[in-house]
């Protein structure tokens, strides 16, 4: 007698009333992994203005620029770096505030000499956004400094204040702590008029007199941020914190809440805008680890921590519908493009940082540009390990680690309760709700087979390959009485790169 597919709610098998009886049911499509939205979190601090409590209030969902604003103070790091992630549409945007270090913020000083001889007019640019004055002759040092005060302090939504007093005007940064100085400042001329002259003070000026926010001091200490975060679930990470102490503090959580028993994967994302030789020891060294992603922009003007945001965002959207997305030359919404052609990375330098687990961010017509998104895992010791190059080797994985959970739970368990090794040879079959090893390895390379195909994801596009050539493997735990696999997976290689030769023959 065959089994009835369906059971009807409160249709029982005597029940002989004649007629039709039709049921709607709701949500009967496969629930699977496959397009699951994917949270993105960003970390930072905040300002006394922000109503949250930092290193206390749990993470909150952000809808707009305002509601980071209300929780985190207009201007802070965290709230910036809201709005970067907030530039990308279909984003979800979460973000909580660890404490502000309480030390010392960075400043800048824009010093103008001499009245005005002639009009003129002057800019300064701050995180890529130009504050511009125009310039009346006659007009004095305290007058242009005003100006300039005023044009900043108008930006609401910058990192900054500035306050002025006799020709000198004083830019602060909003938090205090050490990335205060990842500023990059610069000004459209030092002399914008006859007769006065503009200089700016900071930090060790750099490529095309650009200069550097400075005095910033004191690191963050985020062991109570990570402890109210350890039990919650956000797929991709992009924290502020740059320095080594942090960096490792944050691989060993990410690890730790992607572990099995956790179940949470995960990646980080941080961004660095200073010299390559610092950058690179913080990726190979510090993290070296296919859960982290270093950006880096030589003297970008976007601060570190924003970049990160921008792009932690544009991962969590794109991997919903394909997790084995590829961003070779990938532009970053809200990222300034290097201001000064120097600064942009040729081919020797892009080869050697993707050798060594950074990623670098070059500009091309005037955009902001991923090079290839890889991950900071480039070392098994002291030896060049590539296994783990690209960010999709690690997020294909982790999302079919997701679909076959969800398929086990509402699928596997329901229609089969039972468990029990594979009978030996020459015994029956186990009877009908039983689930073995090997009927398991069946349905987990049925389900591999949709990876490969596309038919997991929305994009249609493989995310596997070679699924009959690396089949599950499972067995049976006689002492806990449950099955244990292994599924092998490939993920499918982007086409990034391809070599042709053009051969004059005649």
């Amino acid at each position: 007698m065959s089994v009835s597919p369906v059971t009807i709610v409160g249709f029982s098998s005597t029940d002989f009333v004649p007629g039709y009886v039709g049921d709607t049911k709701l949500s009967a499509g496969r629930l699977t992994g496959g397009g699951l939205p994917k949270r993105v979190l960003v970390v930072g601090n905040k300002t006394a203005a922000g109503s949250d409590t930092a290193d206390s209030s749990p993470p909150r969902r952000l809808f707009n620029e305002d509601d980071a604003d209300t929780y985190f103070g207009i201007g802070s790091e965290v709230s910036r770096m809201a709005y970067a992630a907030l530039l990308v549409p279909g984003s979800e945007v979460w973000a909580i505030a660890n404490a502000d270090p309480g030390g010392t913020a960075a400043t800048l000083t824009v010093t103008f000499t001499g009245t005005a001889g002639s009009a003129g007019t002057y800019s300064v640019w701050i995180c890529g956004v130009e504050c511009a004055i125009s310039i009346t002759s006659g007009d004095t040092v305290t007058a242009m400094a005003t100006a300039v005060t005023n044009a900043i302090n108008a930006q609401l939504r910058l990192p900054v204040t500035a306050v002025s007093a006799v020709g000198v005007v004083t830019i602060t940064h909003r938090n205090t702590g050490v990335r205060g100085n990842f500023i990059y400042v610069r000004q459209s001329s030092a002399t914008p008029c006859t007769t006065t002259t503009v200089a700016l003070a900071g930090g060790t000026p750099v490529t095309g007199g650009v200069v550097p926010m400075s005095g910033g001091a004191t690191a963050d200490v985020i062991t109570t941020v990570r402890s109210i975060l350890f039990s919650t679930w956000f797929h991709r990470i992009a924290v502020a914190h740059s320095d080594a102490t942090n960096l490792a503090a944050w691989e060993t959580h990410i690890d730790a809440v992607s572990g099995p028993l956790e179940g949470h994967p995960c990646q980080f994302i941080v961004g660095w805008n200073g010299a390559y030789s610092e950058v690179s020891p913080l990726a190979a060294t510090t993290m070296n680890t296919g859960r982290g992603q270093m950006l880096w922009m030589l003297y970008g003007e976007t601060p570190p921590s924003e970049m990160a945001a921008s792009f932690a965002a544009e991962r969590a959207v794109a991997e919903q519908g394909d997790p084995n997305r590829a961003y070779d030359n990938f532009p970053l919404r809200g990222v300034a493009p290097h201001s000064q052609s120097g600064d942009i990375p040729q081919r020797t330098t892009k080869v050697t940082a993707l050798q060594n687990g950074v990623v670098p961010v070059t500009t091309e017509d005037n955009k902001a540009l991923i090079v290839r998104s890889i991950t900071t895992k480039c070392l098994l010791g002291s030896v060049p390990d590539y296994r783990t190059l690209d960010s999709n080797q690690v997020t294909v994985p982790d999302e079919i680690r997701g679909d076959i959970g969800i398929l086990w739970t509402t699928e596997w368990v329901v229609g089969n309760p039972r468990v029990a090794d594979d009978p030996q040879e020459g015994q029956p079959d186990r009877p009908r709700g039983v689930g073995t090893p090997t009927m398991w390895k069946q349905y987990a390379q049925a389900r591999l087979k949709d990876w490969e195909s596309g038919v997991a994801v929305s994009s249609g596009l493989p995310q596997i390959i070679d699924v009959d050539a690396n089949p599950p493997l499972a067995g049976f735990d006689s002492i806990a009485k449950r099955i244990m696999s292994g599924l092998p997976v490939i993920p499918a290689p982007n086409q990034h790169q391809i070599g042709v030769q053009v051969q004059q023959v005649g």
